[in-house]
């Protein structure tokens, strides 16, 4: 089991390859429990004294048939699939001691393992108290096989064609909350209202069913998530580690939910002598609609709180590392949804900003980049945004090291293809990156009205911080430091310190830039052998406006496009 489930990884690197496994997986499943769940109630109980009991011979028979089937699907699963994605071996030497540290400080494989468990729990009790409820309550074995026929029938007529798409279009998490609670929600009416007729019932298990239905489908997807959030975090691909660990929970989740049952059924008395007292079944009435009601919510309040892996989180990892200095600097990797090494790029943020950029700028073109299937990693320089130090402890030269530090570490990662990585920069961020461009040697260059005028007036901005006897200016809040400046000005001028770096450029700035002229531009265009300096109408020096950045990101991504 451990294997054909970590296997998803390597059938295809597509996300919605892995979702449509995910749901298939779940439907091959609900079609054995549609046999189970239907066949076994008209072959496994006999009359008793006028009381419908289960055959534990009759169960042993079903249980050797099942199994012989079992074998035969596994060889033919061996025999037909096949691994179109190379998934590169881990010759990491085992260490459990590292191992256990990583497992519980995983948060998103702690919250699919405890929402899992809550949903078998909440599963396997709705179809282990239909055992009891049918015939105890109802006094209808028949309306078993009918409720277990629906909810699989159900099952793979809505949440099959369904589940891939809502999870698409709305995430894999948020679709499963709201699933449960709906489901909860269905069963709490019908605990209210105590329906007479076992169709009523019927009809309500069903409707529930398809609601957790749906978790149920995608989960094995959100296994999928676990893995790459690990592999991001840790720099290592532990898919079957991870999935046995998950497994495992699933079992003692299913041993769990044979105990709760018994337990629940002798706290109301049960027995063979009292199965069919009113007292009793009326407790097994309640009791089966309570362990949905309760697991339900639980596994939304589990998937709201502690797995955190939302739309937005799959799409973007939140790494740190520390950097030459030993500041912890912190960003934002986001991913495509493919598997292996892809097109990656490296964005430095501008002056007193961070890594998301004005108005999110940053944010947005990564999005719009990982859509397009290229990866893109974005610090906060130190000082800034949330990584470690306040900016009176930035330097000019630490700006260098930061940018050099990030490059490199992104450069390690297993998720990047590092013969196609480009490094971009915005204002004081794209100064850094021409700057730094000669030494790091990136596959492309992507410069967004870099601020190289910065450089022309440090040791006036330095002198005049002098003369009025202070070592530093406050602008908008922001410490700039006269020693800033002095570095600053022991560089060669911009212009000069980017020769060196001969693969391609793209430049862009908007016309009514107030902080970068057209000129500098141009020089560093003219500096470049394969160099294209683009125009946009409007947003100022931070592209401020729908249509520029819209120009900006379609541009990013023709570049990127046209050098991988």
């Amino acid at each position: 089991n451990i294997p054909y489930g970590s296997m998803a990884s390597a059938i295809s690197a597509d996300a919605k390859d892995r979702a449509s496994l995910s749901t298939w997986r779940s439907v091959g499943g609900t079609l054995a429990a549609l046999v189970i769940g239907v066949g076994a109630p008209l072959f496994a109980y006999e009359t008793v004294n006028g009381n419908t009991v289960l055959s534990g011979s009759r169960m042993t028979i079903i249980a050797a048939v099942l199994g012989l089937l079992a074998v035969g699907c596994y060889l033919l699963c061996f025999n037909l699939v096949t691994e179109r994605v190379e998934v590169p071996q881990n010759n990491t030497k085992f260490n459990f001691g590292g191992l256990m540290k990583s497992l519980f400080s995983n948060r998103s494989l702690i919250g699919i393992i405890l929402a899992s468990i809550l949903l078998l729990l909440a599963m396997l009790g709705m179809s282990g108290m239909s055992s009891y409820v049918f015939p105890n309550y109802y006094g209808s074995p028949a309306a078993q096989s009918v409720a277990a026929l629906g909810g699989t029938v159900a099952t793979i007529v809505i949440c099959a064609p369904l589940s891939t798409k809502l999870a698409d279009k709305f995430g894999k998490k948020e679709l499963s909350i709201g699933s449960c609670l709906f489901g909860a929600a269905v069963y709490l009416i019908c605990l209210i209202t105590k329906p007479a007729n076992p169709f009523v019932y019927v009809a309500i298990y069903t409707v529930a069913y398809v609601s957790l239905g749906f978790f149920n489908m995608i989960i094995w997807a959100m296994i999928t998530d676990v893995i790459d959030d690990s592999e991001v975090k840790n720099g290592i691909r532990e898919d079957g580690t991870i999935y046995s660990v998950y497994s495992f929970a699933r079992k003692i989740g299913q041993a769990l939910s044979s105990g709760m049952i018994g337990g629940f059924l002798t706290l109301i008395g049960y027995t063979s002598a009292t199965a069919f007292d009113p007292e009793v079944v009326n407790g097994i009435f309640n009791i089966s609609c309570i362990i949905p009601i309760v697991g339900l919510v639980a596994v939304a309040v589990v998937l709201a709180f502690i797995y955190p892996l939302n739309k937005k989180r799959v799409e973007e990892n939140v790494i740190e590392f520390k950097n030459r200095s030993g500041y912890i600097l912190r960003g934002i990797v986001t991913l495509p949804n493919t598997h292996g090494p892809v097109p990656f790029m490296v964005h430095l943020h501008g002056f007193g900003s961070n890594c998301s950029g004005y108005r999110s700028m940053n944010a947005h073109t990564s999005r719009v980049l990982a859509k397009q299937g290229i990866g893109s990693a974005r610090f906060s320089f130190h000082g800034n945004g949330e990584s470690d130090g306040d900016y009176e402890d930035v330097s000019f030269d630490g700006l260098y090291a930061d940018a050099e530090d990030i490059f490199a570490w992104v450069a390690k990662q297993p998720y990047v293809d590092t013969e196609k990585m480009f490094l971009s920069g915005h204002s004081m961020g794209g100064y850094i990156a021409a700057s730094c461009a000669p030494k790091i040697q990136p596959h492309g260059l992507i410069l967004l009205c870099p601020g190289a005028r910065l450089w022309f007036s440090c040791d006036q901005m330095a002198e005049a911080m002098q003369q009025m006897g202070q070592d530093y200016i406050d602008i908008e809040s922001v410490c700039f430091k006269a020693s800033f400046n002095n570095e600053m000005a022991k560089h060669p001028d911009p212009f000069t310190e980017a020769k060196g770096y001969n693969g391609p450029v793209m430049l862009m700035r908007a016309d009514d830039d107030d902080q970068v002229d057209e000129e500098t531009c141009i020089r560093y265009a003219q500096g470049y052998q394969n160099a294209k300096f683009h125009k946009v109408s409007n947003g100022g020096h931070d592209f401020a406006s729908i249509e520029a950045r819209d120009k900006v990101e379609e541009t990013i991504s023709s570049f990127i496009k046209e050098h991988i």
